[in-house]
């Protein structure tokens, strides 16, 4: 009976913490790259240059918006960025504001 006990606690405790990490694994990496734009985050003036969907095998899609922006060293950049389904606040050509790390592919339009 105590093995049976043992097992059903362990198997417990990995499904406790399984689903602690699925939780506080994206909540950090969030935390982290908001932290790294507001200390060293440029400002800068972009355009939408393509919009589309990418589709996962789960069913589920994620929106995105290529941008294309000048960096401070004054060389051109395109980045693709995560934004809200639907696109209903972007449309291609239309000139964004953003901010983004240099030395780093991290990029969050701010309009």
């Amino acid at each position: 009976m105590g093995r049976v006990t043992a097992n059903w606690t362990f198997w417990g405790l990995v499904t406790t913490a399984g689903s602690l990490a699925t939780l506080l694994i994206p909540a950090a990496i969030d935390r982290r790259r908001e932290r790294l734009l507001r200390k060293f985050g440029m400002c800068s003036a972009g355009r939408v240059l393509e919009l589309g969907r990418s589709d996962n095998d789960l069913g589920g899609s994620t929106s995105w918006a290529r941008v294309e922006y000048v960096r401070d060293d004054g060389s051109l950049c395109a980045h693709q960025v995560s934004v809200r389904p639907g696109f209903g606040d972007y449309r291609v050509g239309q000139r964004v504001r953003l901010t983004y790390v240099p030395d780093r592919r991290i990029v969050r339009l701010d309009s």
